[in-house]
């Protein structure tokens, strides 16, 4: 994929898992070895992750996550995104 797709794949991921609660979006999207860098832990593995997003989305039900900016180089993509209640 190009880097275009990639960055599009991951504002997909986010508006999908985070947005609308679908954690299953991750079978579709994540590969199986995936890490995912968040704050000061790597998260391994679709199972990982759907485990650390449904403890998140419990602790924070009323938020929506807006990415800002997104920066891709090759396979791997950084995305910068903010956190607000829904209102």
């Amino acid at each position: 994929m190009s880097t275009k797709q990639n960055k599009a794949v991951v504002c997909r991921f986010i508006d999908e898992a985070y947005n609308k609660r679908n954690l299953n979006v991750g079978d579709e999207l994540l590969a199986t070895n995936v890490v995912l860098h968040i704050s000061n832990s790597d998260i391994e593995g679709n199972e990982g992750w759907k485990q650390y997003a449904s403890v998140f989305l419990s602790g924070f039900s009323d938020i929506i996550i807006s990415v800002k900016d997104t920066i891709a180089e090759g396979d791997k993509v950084v995305a910068s995104w903010t956190c607000h209640p829904d209102s």
